[in-house]
């Protein structure tokens, strides 16, 4: 479930920059086109960590490293593509569209995700992916 929670957050940003292009005097339509791409970047980013997880340690890191190239190329080419059969206010506004909806569900994804580096662990005491908890047991408060 914490998973789909950026892909969530991107969907909600779809109509929200819409309102922000007609609330600005922006093009709505390609504000939701931005807002889109942003949408399809989460969505990519979960189907390949999907992939990653189910496979070896050398199969994983080969998805992640291919999966990250693919999204940056999916995602420069629309853009491109949008850039040159439409003007640059139109243009700009799929951009700001897109970086906004990466970066809320950029931002999503990093809440969610348990920190190792700092100590942090899930609802049950352990890093994310590992088998024995962070704090002991005798040493957390109940």
């Amino acid at each position: 479930m914490r998973l789909a929670l950026a892909p969530l957050s991107a969907a909600v940003c779809v109509p929200i920059a819409a309102l922000v292009a007609w609330l600005l005097g922006a093009d709505i339509a390609m504000a939701a086109v931005g807002a889109g791409l942003g949408l399809l970047y989460a969505l990519l980013e979960l189907g390949t960590h999907l992939l990653a997880v189910r496979g070896s340690f050398g199969r994983s890191i080969a998805v992640g490293v291919g999966g990250m190239a693919v999204r940056m190329l999916v995602i420069l080419a629309a853009l491109a593509v949008v850039g040159l059969l439409t003007t640059r206010e139109q243009t700009l506004a799929a951009i700001l569209a897109f970086v906004g909806t990466f970066t809320v569900s950029l931002a999503v994804r990093l809440a969610v995700t348990p920190s190792t580096l700092h100590g942090g662990s899930d609802a049950s005491g352990h890093a994310a992916g590992a088998t024995a908890p962070l704090i002991p047991p005798e040493r957390t408060r109940h």
